[in-house]
């Protein structure tokens, strides 16, 4: 045969839809029952691996089951304490700062992050790094404001 030269197969290229799971991370592989290559002389075809690469996300960091994201809020607004929308995989919800919060403090968000693969049920949670943002730039008001703070710091 001028197609396989007597080995009795041929070689071709196929494309596949596959479904890929919720939860899976990056680096897994999932295996294709049957998909692979042939098993010779008739035998029974291999398997087919697809390795899995996961893009890196602009706003969400994965840490195992867990979403980690950031927020930036003003220093009176970390003083005072106030609420944030944060974006989750879900949609927004609202988080409470709490007053005197710090630069660099993680808040959780229960049930936020991903599923365990092969789980229809539990997810992981989603850390939230809160940022405090000083100002570079101060209006005459806002330099007036904080002149007084620090008058009263030093009492």
């Amino acid at each position: 045969c001028p197609e396989c030269h007597g080995s009795g197969e041929k070689k071709e290229t196929q494309n596949r839809s596959v479904d890929i799971p919720a939860g899976i991370e990056d680096g897994q592989m999932l295996s294709l029952a049957g998909e692979g290559e042939s098993g010779g002389r008739g035998g029974v075809p291999g398997d087919l691996l697809v390795a899995i690469h996961v893009r890196k996300h602009p706003y969400f960091e994965r840490r195992g089951n867990d979403v980690i994201s950031s927020v930036s809020v003003s220093c009176a607004r970390a003083a005072l304490g106030d609420s944030v929308i944060i974006k989750t995989l879900d949609g927004e919800v609202t988080m409470k700062i709490p007053a005197g919060t710090r630069s660099g403090e993680v808040f959780r968000i229960r049930g936020k992050g991903m599923r365990p693969l092969g789980s229809s049920w539990g997810r992981g949670d989603q850390l939230v790094n809160v940022t405090v943002a000083i100002p570079k730039y101060l209006s005459k008001e806002e330099r007036k404001l904080f002149e007084r703070l620090r008058e009263l710091e030093k009492e």
